[in-house]
């Protein structure tokens, strides 16, 4: 379990998090000035920053899709079934990353943000399900297939056929 917290620094706020039983404190930086402000105080010098998440090596300082900035603590390779495949090219030729928020893969479709409220644990991939059935029952409006379910089954159709409909 993670404990997260704001914390104010050298008069930048940072947002921390902390492992239990690790024992190191993570920072997320709300911007690039911040991350540069910051290292200069506490250490005097720069780390590795990186532009692209995705092509990151293992311990540089980048931006996530959310435009913070936060470490990447882990890159490895992805092993996917279909990789074996003379005539497939690699799943995730960039493989994937870790970091204090979560884990995702180094793909052009995949989005990092640091929300730290989506995720139960860092090391699986994406948004666990608890958070978009807290998403969907927020909701203003039922989605189209919803809508089509609820007036099958007030039209009279079994719900199982209602719900192979949708």
């Amino acid at each position: 379990m993670a404990q997260a917290y704001l914390e104010l620094r050298h008069d930048i706020l940072i947002e921390c998090i902390q492992y239990r039983g690790e024992g190191i404190e993570h920072i997320v930086f709300d911007d690039k000035d911040d991350w540069e402000q910051y290292f200069m105080i506490e250490e005097g010098l720069l780390p590795t920053f990186e532009d692209n998440w995705r092509t990151a090596k293992q311990g540089s300082w980048t931006f996530a899709d959310d435009g913070r900035v936060l470490q990447v603590l882990k890159k490895k390779d992805i092993k996917h079934p279909m990789d074996d495949k003379p005539w497939n090219e690699k799943w995730a030729p960039e493989g994937y990353v870790l970091t204090c928020v979560g884990s995702y893969v180094c793909k052009k479709k995949y989005w990092m943000d640091t929300d730290f409220s989506l995720r139960e644990n860092r090391h699986s991939f994406g948004i666990p399900r608890t958070a978009e059935t807290k998403k969907r029952s927020v909701r203003k409006r039922c989605s189209a297939s919803e809508l089509g379910f609820v007036m099958d089954v007030i039209a009279g159709l079994p719900i199982i056929i209602a719900y192979s409909n949708h």
